[in-house]
């Protein structure tokens, strides 16, 4: 497991209208094999297939979301989402979802049910916008590196 500041590094976000007086989010990553990933709580997060589009189009070829796609699914090991043509069933990463028990994860559940925003089982799935609670790496209460698992 990383430790001490050597492994960090933070980065802030343009300013922003509502942050007070910080005038910016401060972003901090993790600098090591398996990213943040290797320190945070191990969100299971594919990234936009829109993003991968974008990408591609701005030069990075070979990175558009159908060419990810099968890297994607071969990590992914999960009971629950996989076996479709979008998810993984035998990779090293075995993913499932955080129930949403705790009463602010509920309760941020259902204010955006009562703004509008629809409800996503799966959000590393084909619709990625809605909301949901989170998906992790996470087995038998450890987390799941990447740095350890691929």
């Amino acid at each position: 497991e990383p430790q001490g500041k050597a492994c960090l590094s933070s980065f802030c976000t343009q300013d922003q209208k509502h942050t007070g007086k910080r005038g910016c989010c401060k972003l901090t990553i993790g600098k090591m094999l398996g990213g943040s990933g290797s320190l945070n709580v191990a969100v299971w997060v594919r990234g936009h297939a829109k993003d991968f589009d974008d990408w591609e189009g701005a030069g990075a070829q070979g990175w558009n979301s159908t060419s990810v796609l099968p890297f994607f699914k071969r990590s992914e090991s999960s009971i629950e989402f996989g076996g479709s043509a979008l998810r993984g069933s035998d990779g090293p990463l075995r993913i499932s979802s955080h129930p949403a028990s705790h009463p602010i994860t509920q309760g941020f559940l259902d204010a955006c049910h009562e703004n509008g925003l629809p409800s996503r089982h799966d959000f590393n799935g084909e619709t990625q916008e809605g909301c949901s609670a989170a998906q992790s790496s996470i087995y038998r209460g450890s987390r799941q590196s990447t740095s350890k698992q691929l």
